[in-house]
């Protein structure tokens, strides 16, 4: 009669160990869903005040007519670049190495044409991790060379929400501002 009492105790102990599981998931996952309204909670105030007070936005497509428009310095474009990098990035973890054997498809991906918040989102991890790593070594090097001249036309469609062609070129044309680094090797 033990014998049997035995995986009725083993069962109630799995069991238990599966609810206790389940239920951390279950936290897990709600932690993540109110994380997400967080921010597009955020996202949706800041459009009803962009939508109430205009601000000055980065040279961009607005303005059409090439005798208006003003030099596009390497401050504007990195704004451009840390705006883009915020909203793909925020609130994840930095804790993955960087993987630069996939350097070659992440540079033919943004060669390729308009990046979105979305595309990013879609990488798989290390792919994300290498767009995070050349974004953020692009706006330091802006930072650096603020003064830094671009031709007019070079935001053209680009937004917070979107890298387009001219800015995705000239990436993939310089690739890495600070090859030295890079931690890992292919």
């Amino acid at each position: 009669m033990q014998g049997r009492n035995k995986p009725a105790k083993i069962s109630k102990t799995v069991r238990n160990n599966l609810r206790r599981i389940i239920k951390q998931e279950i936290a897990l996952y709600e932690e993540r869903q109110r994380k997400i309204l967080r921010k597009a909670e955020k996202h949706e105030k800041g459009k009803t005040r962009s939508s109430v007070a205009p601000k000055t936005s980065p040279k961009t497509v607005e303005q059409t007519v090439p005798q208006e428009r003003e030099a596009i310095l390497g401050a504007d474009v990195g704004e451009v670049i840390f705006n883009f990098t915020q909203r793909c990035f925020i609130g994840e973890g930095n804790n993955e190495p960087l993987d630069v054997s996939a350097e070659d498809f992440v540079f033919a991906r943004l060669a390729s044409g308009p990046l979105t918040v979305l595309d990013v989102h879609q990488l798989p991890s290390k792919h994300k991790r290498l767009v995070r790593e050349i974004l953020t070594q692009y706006i330091m090097f802006l930072e650096l060379n603020r003064s830094l001249p671009f031709p007019p036309g070079f935001l053209d469609g680009t937004s917070h929400e979107r890298l387009c062609p001219p800015l995705l070129h000239y990436i993939c044309e310089h690739r890495w501002p600070f090859p030295q680094m890079l931690t890992s090797k292919q």
